[in-house]
C-alpha cells in the first residue's frame, strides 16, 4: 500500500474507485456543485490527504453518477415491490430563483423493520404557473 520506509500512501485503483464513490456520495447527499472538483481549494484539500489521489474531472463524475443511476433505480424498484403496506406519494411544486417551476415527486413508506423510507422519485420541469388548478 504504501512506499517502504517513507510513510508516503500510494492509491490502488480499487482504492481510488471508492475514494470517487464517497465523493460521489458527498456531492450527492449534501447537494453540491460538481464544480467543486474544479476548485483549486479542494484540490488542494485532497491532495494534503493524500497526494497521489487525483480528484476526477466535473464531466468524469457526472458520467460515473449517470452509470449509478441505473442500479440506483433497479434497487429502488425491488425495494417498492416488497413494501408491506401502502406507499405515500408526496408532491412538492416550487419555483426557482430564475422564476423556472419545478416539481419534486417522492415516495414514502415503511419497511418490515418499521424504518420510514422515502426516495424521490422523480424531478420534473412545470411549464406553466404551478397554482391548484393547473396541477391537476
Amino acid at each position: 500500500m504504501g512506499e517502504a520506509g517513507c510513510g508516503i500512501t500510494t492509491i490502488r485503483k480499487k482504492a481510488h474507485r471508492g475514494i470517487d464513490d464517497k465523493l460521489k456520495r458527498l456531492i450527492v447527499n449534501c447537494s453540491l456543485p460538481f464544480s467543486m472538483v474544479d476548485y483549486k481549494e479542494f484540490v488542494e484539500f485532497v491532495k494534503a490527504l493524500n497526494h497521489s489521489y487525483v480528484v476526477p474531472s466535473r464531466n468524469t463524475l457526472k458520467s460515473r453518477l449517470f452509470d449509478d443511476i441505473e442500479k440506483y433505480k433497479e434497487k429502488i424498484t425491488k425495494e417498492l415491490a416488497e413494501v408491506p403496506g401502502r406507499i405515500s406519494l408526496t408532491m412538492d411544486p416550487w419555483t426557482s430563483l430564475a422564476q423556472e417551476g419545478y416539481m419534486a415527486i417522492t415516495a414514502h413508506w415503511v419497511t418490515k423493520e418499521f424504518e420510514l423510507r422515502r426516495v424521490l422519485l422523480d424531478f420534473v420541469d412545470l411549464p406553466a404557473e404551478h397554482s391548484a388548478e393547473n396541477q391537476f
